[in-house]
């Protein structure tokens, strides 16, 4: 079996390393695009009440029920990052 170089010690195959940047970089794009996307909170909404405590960015979860008494979730975060991963953990048909 012929070997393969790691490249600066990352301890996967020269050929992997390559395939897996620009698949990170795409992905990253592909998330701020989601959270573009997604609709922001009114400001009334962003309240100390909904704030998340204990979160290194700003995150807002606001809980609704509708008619038939489920319980839909809105979310907006000051990261988009933290954003779209609110966004599809409380609403995971969104993105």
């Amino acid at each position: 079996m012929p070997s393969v170089s790691n490249r600066e010690g990352s301890g996967r195959p020269h050929e992997l390393t390559l395939f897996h940047r620009p698949f990170r970089t795409q992905r990253y794009k592909q998330l701020l695009f989601f959270a573009t996307k997604l609709e922001p909170l009114p400001d009334e909404e962003k309240t100390q009440e909904n704030k998340v405590k204990g979160c290194v960015s700003q995150v807002w979860v606001v809980p609704q029920m509708d008619a038939e008494g489920r319980i839909h979730w809105k979310a907006d975060s000051d990261s988009q990052l933290t954003k779209v991963s609110a966004g599809h953990e409380y609403n995971p048909h969104t993105s």
